[in-house]
């Protein structure tokens, strides 16, 4: 049996003539079962990293207010999945997706129209990271712009990360830039991935692309001043 450790999650994997079995652990307590999977005795496995299956929220180590016309940066820690895929031939097949963190549903939206999404406990940070996060975190750097007739209170705030790439730099792994124009909560937000690694990043190598493709000119609500049904007293 082989073992491999992620932050808090630690994927086992036992290989047989026909098949690969596998099972997590999250901080020392059993996550899953084993799950079977048939394999060739060709087959070949690897481990690849991969951002959460939903839009992920977040917020700030500490909320404040952007006025009208006003420009900021937050660094936003992302928890890693780690994706197993199968190759046979030129073939590659993606068989599961195991969160590195134990992620909380949350509903990012209003009550007639929203989307589910993941509650981050990590604090979006307002500074470049001079440590990282964690080893199994991504940190994305988000971009605001408040071109709204008032002043914008980010308080928590959701970030698509299917659009999003991974690339490892000197300073750890990192997503491409997203840039969000705020234009006020009816208008929703402008909201623009560059695809491109950050810019004072050295030594980069992109890991991983888009699970979708960004669309161009993206709208959407990016900031809520609503309490999501499942937070509770957050």
């Amino acid at each position: 049996m082989s073992a491999w450790s992620f932050g808090p999650l630690t994927l086992y994997a036992r290989r047989k003539e026909t098949e690969i079995l596998l099972r997590t652990e999250h901080d020392g307590v059993e996550s899953s079962d084993w799950v079977r999977w048939h394999a060739a005795p060709e087959t070949r496995f690897e481990l690849r990293p991969a951002l959460p299956d939903r839009a992920i929220v977040v917020a700030p180590e500490r909320p404040y207010r952007l006025p009208q016309r006003g420009e900021s940066e937050i660094y936003v820690g992302i928890p890693m999945f780690v994706r197993v895929v199968s190759t046979i031939g030129g073939a590659v097949e993606v068989l599961a997706d195991y969160p590195s963190e134990v992620l909380s549903d949350t509903w990012w939206g209003g009550f007639t129209e929203g989307e589910l999404a993941y509650w981050v406990e990590t604090r979006a940070r307002r500074a470049v990271p001079t440590e990282p996060y964690g080893p199994n975190q991504a940190v994305c750097p988000f971009h605001l712009v408040n071109e709204s007739s008032q002043a914008l209170p980010v308080e928590r705030f959701s970030v698509r990360v299917d659009y999003l790439s991974l690339f490892s730099t000197d300073s750890g792994v990192w997503t491409d830039e997203v840039s969000v124009r705020y234009a006020g909560p009816d208008e929703g937000s402008e909201i623009r991935h560059t695809g491109r690694p950050p810019r004072a990043a050295a030594s980069v190598k992109r890991l991983a692309g888009p699970r979708t493709p960004p669309p161009s000119g993206l709208r959407g609500r990016t900031f809520s001043r609503l309490k999501a049904l499942a937070w509770g007293d957050r």
